[in-house]
């Protein structure tokens, strides 16, 4: 795969979790459950891995909604 059509399919993945980011900050499928600190963590990991800056503000508003998270369980 050229390194061109590479980025484009990272610049659309990226595009396509930000769209799906809920206002608060989080990422779900629509539920509301103990996995979606889990699904937001990842997101947010895949984010950063795809070359967003720590410091964007899609990033900052997700990890502000962690922080106000109490942990339930674990992977």
């Amino acid at each position: 795969m050229p390194l061109r059509d590479l980025q484009t399919a990272i610049e659309r993945g990226r595009q396509a979790l930000l769209d799906q980011q809920h206002a608060n900050g989080s990422w779900n499928d629509g539920r509301a459950t103990e996995l979606e600190i889990g699904k937001t963590s990842l997101v947010l990991w895949a984010l950063h891995r795809s070359g967003m800056a720590p410091q964007a503000p899609e990033l900052q508003r997700g990890l502000n909604w962690l922080r106000m998270q109490e942990p339930k369980m674990n992977y």
